[in-house]
């Protein structure tokens, strides 16, 4: 039958850092969410999205574990990367999180955004980053049972072959500069959105606004 599936809704875009709060006074460990809009997906930002995810947020190597729990010891578990939509030309978006101790929300942010507002740069890894892709795509295979639904996913977000017969070939011949130059079209002082579920007991809230405006939820509207 026909259908309209799967429905996306528009995704928000911020003028300015905004910050919402949602209090839970028996929170151990506060959780943090970052979010920003990117652009209209297509096949074409594939490759570079794939890259810079993999410098950025690429596990216990990438930037974001590396700086912020390995050198600081400011989170458990800490991501930063792009995602793409389930459907072509609706926006992808920048997606992070923190999960940290209460005490240490304020500094973790403030490490997060200094990360994502003048990432460091390091070019040396591109070889490293361009033979764990070349891997991950070419031993990607659905199971046997998801082939057909993998198919329709791919023909959704524009895609005209398999992912690998597209990115492999861009990423070869990609140089760290295009990494560069994604992280500053798409993320870098772009305005961020950010969540937070902690004790407000344990959170200076005051030294929060100094990353945006603070907006305290109330989860019985939340969830209403």
């Amino acid at each position: 039958r026909d259908s309209n599936s799967p429905q996306v809704k528009p995704l928000e875009k911020y003028d300015s850092n905004t910050i919402f709060f949602l209090a839970n006074n028996e929170a151990s460990q506060s959780r943090i969410i970052f979010y920003a809009a990117g652009d209209k997906y297509s096949p074409s930002v594939s490759s570079k999205m794939y890259a810079f995810n993999q410098y950025f947020s690429g596990g216990f190597g990438g930037l974001v574990m590396n700086e912020i729990r390995e050198k600081n010891s400011m989170a458990y578990t800490t991501y930063g990367r792009f995602q793409s939509p389930p459907i072509k030309d609706e926006l992808f978006y920048f997606d992070g999180y923190i999960g940290t101790q209460n005490d240490k929300t304020v500094d973790a942010i403030g490490l997060f955004m200094s990360l994502v507002n003048d990432m460091p740069v390091t070019e040396g890894r591109m070889d490293e980053l361009r033979s764990f892709i070349r891997q991950a795509l070419l031993t990607e295979q659905p199971n046997f049972r998801s082939v057909s639904q993998y198919y329709e996913a791919l023909k959704r977000m524009g895609y005209t072959d398999i992912p690998a017969n597209l990115i492999v070939p861009e990423i070869d011949k990609m140089t760290f500069d295009d990494v560069v130059d994604f992280y500053k079209t798409y993320l870098k002082g772009k305005p961020m959105a950010i969540g937070i579920v902690g004790n407000p007991r344990l959170i200076d809230l005051k030294a929060l606004e100094k990353y945006g405006k603070v907006e305290r939820l109330n989860i019985s509207r939340l969830f209403k």
